[in-house]
């Protein structure tokens, strides 16, 4: 009879190997890196989303140049590394803007000034009219198109601005009456080629031998290559990679890069100075979380909750992969984390360093819910949690109902 209810959980694993091999053969392809980055103005604001920054009040402000006046209009796009890197090869530029005066001309000038710093920094006005891009004559209201494909100038204006993250240009009556026009609702598109990156891919071993082949995403697709393929991408690209997803000589995928990423496939950006991007696999060990009421005696009802980053249990688009560090828990009455389950076993010392004492994730969980009850012996009683235990297992807070646990020995009980 069970006066008490109480029960505690006991973690036990044992070691098993397991070894299977994939291999497919495909010809590289070749991609074009072309992009196009549109800006779009944001009404009202000084600094406006879209990396358009522009003072709306200077849209029909008169500034003096000597004795005449000329109307002009500052407008200036923020174009950081991360939306268009440095190095990159400007292909076209399209400035369009709705204009409001009729028949009179306008001219188009550029300059490094940053309109966020106020007051501006001219000394002298004419500063503004020493960079000329070219001259337009609209003939009637309406939009304002003006592009690279007439005016080269443009590329090389945005490509000597990339090194500032920002381009400023100025819209300027190309005439001294005393006649406001307005300009308004401007966006600038510019098609550019990013710098490329020459990434080395690999798979290895704990051993650090390369062995199998890594997917690569095209065209809806993962194509596998083998390890040791050379890709080039550009600057800030994302790029999908698989890495081999069934176990091989005993071990399994761990991660991309040590701390990269822990996901299987994952979105990879490509950045600067990404020379290699290497799969780590480590040794698959079978395991078990077990649900243990008073007396030793093991639960058959009842629930126990793991959460295991490397658990393939998420499928979109491009396939099922693991969650990583946003693996969720996984509810079970016990868990047989064999090499050959769903789970493919678990690593040894994952996520804890025992030399420092820290806990660095990712790592194993395990949750108990208390008071739950558990069907024993023709009857249904409430259960109380008692605590964590484990013969070659530590946890870093047995007493808790929730803790993260590492398995440090192999055929442990």
């Amino acid at each position: 009879m069970f006066n008490k209810a109480i029960f505690y959980f006991v973690l036990l694993f044992t070691i098993c190997l397991n070894a299977q091999i994939q291999q497919v053969e495909l010809d590289p392809i070749t991609a074009d890196y072309d992009r196009v980055a549109k800006f779009y103005w944001q009404s009202g604001s000084y600094i406006g989303a879209n990396n358009l920054n522009a003072d709306m009040s200077l849209s029909q402000n008169t500034y003096f140049r000597k004795d005449n006046e000329r109307w002009f209009v500052l407008i200036q796009w923020a174009i950081p590394n991360s939306l268009i890197p440095d190095g990159s090869t400007i292909n076209f530029v399209e400035l369009k803007f709705w204009y409001d005066s009729n028949n009179y001309a306008l001219e188009i000038f550029h300059d490094n000034v940053d309109i966020t710093n106020t007051p501006l920094p001219y000394s002298d006005y004419n500063e503004i009219y020493s960079n000329s891009i070219c001259r337009v004559n609209p003939q009637n209201y309406g939009w304002v198109s003006i592009n690279s494909d007439t005016y080269s100038l443009f590329n090389t204006v945005l490509q000597n601005s990339l090194i500032n993250d920002r381009v400023t240009f100025i819209v300027c009556k190309d005439s001294e009456v005393d006649i406001p026009g307005k300009v308004s609702d401007p966006s600038l598109t510019i098609t550019y080629t990013p710098p490329s990156q020459t990434v080395t891919v690999m798979q290895k071993y704990s051993s650090g031998t390369q062995f199998g082949q890594v997917g690569h995403y095209e065209g809806g697709e993962f194509f596998n290559r083998n390890s040791g393929h050379e890709y080039t991408f550009g600057i800030n690209n994302t790029e999908s990679f698989q890495a081999k997803t069934t176990i091989d000589n005993s071990e399994k995928y761990n991660n991309w890069n040590t701390t990269l990423s822990y996901r299987n496939y994952d979105d990879i950006q490509i950045y600067e100075d990404l020379n290699s991007l290497t799969v780590n696999f480590k040794t698959a060990n079978t395991g078990s979380v077990k649900n243990y009421l008073e007396n030793s005696v093991a639960a058959t009802s009842g629930n126990i909750q793991l959460k295991d980053p490397w658990l393939r249990d998420t499928l979109d688009t491009k396939g099922l992969r693991n969650r990583g560090l946003d693996a969720i828990w996984k509810t079970e009455s016990g868990f047989d984390l064999t090499t050959s389950s769903d789970y493919q076993g678990v690593f040894l010392e994952q996520g804890y360093n025992y030399e420092t004492q820290v806990w660095s994730p990712p790592y194993y969980q395990v949750k108990a819910e208390s008071p739950q009850p558990i069907y024993v012996q023709g009857k249904t009683r409430n259960f109380y949690f008692h605590k964590w235990e484990g013969t070659g297992a530590s946890f870093q807070s047995s007493a808790n109902l929730e803790t993260p646990v590492v398995f440090n020995q192999a055929n442990a009980t």
